[in-house]
């Protein structure tokens, strides 16, 4: 494991000609000795963990994913130095909130159970509509939360890319939704940042 960091660590400081110090573990997989490793090689925050989730199910080669269910969703230390910034995926739970599945809609708020529990909603316009976006920033704000943390994989912005968006007007449709939304976050006085440049701003303010 630590091989790998190294490997992957010289290979994108050469790349990008600066260090590199944020991170985001594939499959969302990450433990303190994870932490520890990567603290060594200069990271300074980490991306990883998703609030409310429960990865248990979602088996790799020979593991079950982690539990993140009882995790804290707002920014925290991670790791046993404390010199580790966690920056957890805006997730939150809510009710009567409609889903992308492919390429159609389902509506959560007919499904009884679903509707009873709620459902965890990402800030992925992928997953939610911008709608339901919306609402999740609200609660956000409500909450008086300091960021929110957008996420999209590149292969979502090509057509058959993901079984999101499989025509080129379904990827029209989601530049529609993505200039919706962040003119709404403009709007309510956030500005982007990479997770390098709120780590500093976070470690100032310690």
């Amino acid at each position: 494991m630590e091989e790998k960091i190294i490997n992957m660590t010289n290979l994108l400081s050469q790349t990008f000609e600066q260090p590199i110090t944020s991170h985001r573990a594939g499959r969302w997989a990450i433990n303190n000795d994870y932490v520890e490793i990567l603290s060594k090689y200069g990271y300074k925050v980490d991306c990883s963990i998703t609030p409310g989730i429960n990865w248990i199910n979602q088996k790799g080669a020979n593991k079950p994913g982690p539990d993140y269910s009882k995790e804290s969703t707002s920014v925290h230390s991670i790791g046993n130095s404390l010199e580790m910034w966690e920056v957890p995926m805006t997730i939150r739970k809510m009710h009567n909130v409609s889903i992308r599945k492919k390429s159609g809609i389902i509506t959560l708020g007919k499904d009884v159970i679903k509707n009873i529990l709620g459902r965890n909603v990402w800030l992925r316009p992928a997953l939610f509509h911008f709608e339901d976006l919306k609402k999740l920033i609200n609660v956000i704000e409500e909450e008086n939360e300091q960021y929110l943390e957008f996420m999209m994989h590149s292969s979502e912005l090509m057509p058959a890319g993901s079984p999101y968006y499989t025509t080129q007007e379904e990827i029209e449709m989601m530049y529609t939704e993505l200039n919706l939304l962040f003119e709404y976050v403009s709007k309510k006085g956030y500005c982007g940042s990479t997770l390098t440049e709120m780590q500093k701003s976070l470690s100032l303010q310690r």
